[in-house]
């Protein structure tokens, strides 16, 4: 379980996010919206100690992440941002990359640890694209190779800042439907996203936040029966009459 208690966080000293609590438990996917500069990604940094908390405290499985070491937190939490340089690697070096919490002095790659990396290629149909520069992608296709080097990394929690950015519908879709399969699995998946009606189909809980602040948690037909899209974004989220999926229409 990862615990946010009256978290208060920020740059410069200066809070982005302030007094938010909340939980994140293992088996689950949790969607946070929210319109833009509302804090969802500060949130994420101060969930993964990216950033020091200015009041409160995060809490992993019951300890604070204020004692635990870098290394420490990369083994049970990877994070994936919403952007992030191109690196001067192949696509396997940069999948293999996500195996680095976990090796030990001289920090040599074992086959395991190339087993790993492979399995997560394969999950996300790059391994044909191993020993290609990364600078060779498009947008989208390295999208593919970071999620799998998150997959590689193989932490209890996974923390996903707008990863279907660049992602056509198809991948978006597949990348969806992962996350609920890791959630199946037993792991922590918290994911910001954009696409209400995506964020609502998918999710097994939704965190709504507005100017750093969390308005309110529950399950997305919890949500969307109250008034807090509407005043939030300005919109409604209906369900379809299959039960399943949502959409969106103005107000």
């Amino acid at each position: 379980m990862i615990e946010t208690k009256n978290l208060s966080a920020g740059y410069g000293g200066t809070p982005v996010i302030r007094g938010i609590s909340a939980a994140f438990a293992p088996g689950e996917v949790v969607g946070v919206i929210g319109p833009n500069g509302a804090g969802k990604s500060t949130l994420l940094k101060a969930v993964r100690g990216m950033i020091p908390a200015l009041g409160g405290a995060v809490c992993l499985d019951g300890e604070s992440i204020a004692g635990m070491s870098r290394g420490e937190l990369a083994r049970r939490a990877a994070y994936l941002p919403q952007t992030r340089r191109c690196p001067d690697m192949t696509v396997e070096q940069t999948v293999l990359h996500g195996r680095f919490p976990h090796l030990r002095y001289p920090h040599t790659y074992r086959d395991t640890d190339r087993d790993m990396a492979r399995a997560a290629m394969e999950k996300m149909d790059i391994l044909a694209l191993a020993g290609r520069p990364m600078s060779t992608l498009s947008g989208g296709m390295r999208q593919k190779v970071y999620i799998a080097m998150v997959l590689a990394q193989d932490t209890p929690y996974i923390l996903f800042d707008e990863p279907t950015v660049h992602l056509d519908i198809t991948y978006q879709l597949a990348l969806m439907r992962m996350m609920r399969t890791l959630a199946r699995e037993g792991r922590g998946i918290i994911a910001v996203m954009h696409d209400l009606p995506m964020a609502m189909t998918f999710s097994d809980r939704i965190l709504v936040m507005r100017e750093g602040e969390a308005v309110c948690m529950g399950r997305p037909e919890e949500i969307c029966r109250g008034d807090v899209i509407p005043r939030v974004f300005g919109v409604t989220v209906d369900r379809f009459p299959d039960g399943k999926n949502y959409h969106c229409r103005m107000e």
